[in-house]
């Protein structure tokens, strides 16, 4: 998926606290429709209630 590992260490330091808190139960729900790297962003589309294809980015 990724040319490089990704591991959680980097997303959570890149990540606020309750960003990264977020972003992980989003994942363990099944929201995270798709994640792709842009340039030097990690991009997920992730799809909920109240969120219709929200791309959220982290810088890498």
């Amino acid at each position: 998926m990724f040319p490089f590992p990704l591991t959680e260490t980097m997303i959570r330091q890149r990540s606020q606290e309750q960003s990264y808190a977020r972003g992980r139960d989003y994942y363990e729900g099944g929201a995270v429709a798709e994640m792709i790297r842009r340039g030097n962003q990690l991009m997920a589309e992730v799809e909920g209630v109240n969120m219709s294809h929200t791309w959220s980015r982290l810088p890498l």
